[in-house]
């Protein structure tokens, strides 16, 4: 049975729930119906580079939520970056993987030899 985030009382399936594409959409209207609720910014010009340095508001105020919002840009561009950085390493390194056999370690990966996919390994 799901549960529910406290803020946006967005849908938290349990891990044995099965993925439902129309309650994942529905997170996403309300994500974005609160995201409109900002107001006329455009949130394209907010500065990404660094993390937020903007004052606390008063209440009713909008502006931190426009840098809170900035910042998860920038924490998942982050993300983003180092998880196809290193997707990128692991595809170009041909023995990518490891494994200790007797105390000896070894690297292992896949190659197609004659068009026959072989598991290769060597010491390292």
């Amino acid at each position: 049975m799901e549960t529910y985030t406290p803020n946006l009382n967005l849908k938290k399936p349990d891990q044995l729930d099965f993925y439902d594409v129309d309650d994942f959409n529905g997170n996403m209207d309300i994500i974005d119906e609160k995201i409109g609720e900002l107001g006329d910014t455009d949130l394209d010009s907010v500065d990404l580079t660094g993390t937020p340095t903007a004052p606390t508001p008063p209440p009713g105020d909008n502006s931190n939520k426009i840098a809170t919002t900035a910042y998860v840009k920038n924490e998942l561009n982050t993300v983003t970056t180092q998880v196809t950085s290193n997707l990128n390493n692991h595809l170009t390194d041909e023995l990518p993987h490891r494994f200790i056999d007797g105390g000896v370690t070894y690297k292992w990966g896949l190659k197609v030899i004659s068009g026959v996919v072989n598991f290769v390994y060597e010491p390292v």
